[in-house]
């Protein structure tokens, strides 16, 4: 009986300490650990995003799209900093848009300067990245149902612009992936009202997760996610 109980204990034991076991114990435990990243993240933007980006690739590679993507500097510090990251979709028209009334929207050949100057940043990361330029509308397509494992929207932050963004990537991130972006704030009106529309990214967002019967929005001082 003695040995018995010994082989037994000896048994459990390598098996908690079994591959299938350790990757059981880092699995990525979404509700507590993304309440806790950004309890712990209040102003840091870039710090929340790349903690919560490596704890969700603790045990795998993830796929990602950034949705406004400018000049880079976020996918930059992405791609540095995640290595976990397999592909990144990145998502902007770099165009002049005439509908689009934002302080960003600059003449078509601003844009192609920063497109260029763009891609030769990121070309340390280049086997990673998909280039998709236009609107979201024109290019999400290529992307395949349930492909993201997390979408960073920091795009066309007024009501239509946000609301298109949402219903259009909701289907593309993976059951129990995220969704996440920028200017979740309170104050609409970042610029002068009288030449830019306001930002509508909090009031949107607030009523997409309760259309859809989510738990919850994660948010700090300006950042939000909220999980499929």
């Amino acid at each position: 009986m003695k040995t018995f109980l010994t082989l037994l204990a000896a048994t459990l034991c390598c098996l908690s300490h079994s591959p299938a076991a350790r990757a059981q114990e880092k699995a990525w435990n979404a509700p507590d650990e993304m309440q806790a990243l950004f309890a712990s993240h209040a102003d840091n933007r870039l710090g929340l995003w790349i903690e919560l980006i490596n704890e969700m690739s603790k045990d795998r590679k993830l796929t990602l799209a950034e949705i406004g993507v400018w000049k880079g500097d976020f996918a930059y510090q992405i791609l540095k900093q995640c290595p976990n990251v397999e592909k990144y979709y990145l998502v902007d028209p770099w165009r002049h848009l005439d509908d689009w009334k934002k302080p960003l929207n600059v003449d078509d050949q601003h844009f192609n300067r920063i497109f260029d100057a763009t891609l030769s940043r990121l070309r340390f990361a280049q086997d990673r990245i998909v280039v998709l330029r236009g609107t979201t509308l024109e290019v999400i397509d290529q992307v395949k149902d349930a492909e993201l494992d997390l979408v960073y929207i920091d795009g066309d932050h007024t009501a239509k612009g946000i609301v298109i963004d949402l219903i259009k990537l909701f289907p593309k991130v993976r059951a129990g992936g995220v969704l996440g972006g920028d200017d979740y704030v309170d104050n609409i009106y970042h610029h002068d009202p009288t030449r830019f529309d306001p930002t509508m990214v909090k009031p949107v967002v607030d009523g997409f997760v309760a259309a859809h019967g989510l738990p919850r929005v994660y948010s700090n001082s300006s950042q939000f996610a909220f999980i499929k």
